[in-house]
């Protein structure tokens, strides 16, 4: 999903709406916020995107990828890494990015100073 289709999740949580949610409860400041977890069926079965963003072990990949045309071709310095010396595909480093999924809501349940955000309604 690219950020303009992101963007047109108009029903879902918005800073404004998170706002409004935390200032009506009255949550304190050291509330611990967990978000819902949903199963694979929605993303695999339901069509649900996600908005994928690259995190840590892209960057790693990535930098792997420079480093084997570079770096590990010094054979003194790295005299056992030639049969390692495979790079990540596009498929791999695809598959390595932080996956996103809009928020729906904030939830409130009785006797509870937690934040829980749901994925879904």
């Amino acid at each position: 999903m690219q950020k303009e289709e992101l963007k047109k999740y108009k029903d879902y949580l918005t800073i404004g709406k998170l706002k409004e949610f935390l200032y009506k409860h009255n949550l304190p400041t050291d509330a611990l916020v967990v978000v819902q977890r949903v199963e694979d069926i929605y993303y695999e079965k339901h069509n649900w995107e996600t908005y994928n963003k690259k995190g840590y072990h892209t960057a790693q990949a990535e930098q792997w990828n420079i480093d084997i045309k570079d770096k590990f071709l010094d054979k003194e310095k790295y005299p056992l890494v030639e049969e390692q010396l495979v790079p990540f595909t596009e498929e791999q480093l695809d598959e390595s990015m932080e996956k996103y999924t809009p928020a729906f809501c904030c939830v409130k349940y009785d006797n509870e100073d937690i934040l829980f955000i749901n994925l879904h309604y």
